[in-house]
């Protein structure tokens, strides 16, 4: 499963506004119904958003 975070975008390529998430839909819904932190899982300090932002704003 891939979220879409528009907020990422910075005018070079719409393609990485899209994150992996989930390998299924099955196992996000599984997560969330575990009490699984999906919004820190994605933008908690280790999360692939978090990471990519800092990883662009290091190139600049």
């Amino acid at each position: 499963m891939r979220i879409f975070d528009p907020n990422v975008y910075d005018g070079s390529d719409w393609k990485e506004a899209f994150f992996d998430e989930a390998p299924s839909f099955a196992q996000w819904m599984g997560d969330w119904a575990s009490g699984a932190d999906l919004w820190k899982a994605m933008y908690g300090d280790e999360g692939p958003v978090t990471r990519f932002l800092a990883e662009r704003a290091s190139r600049r």
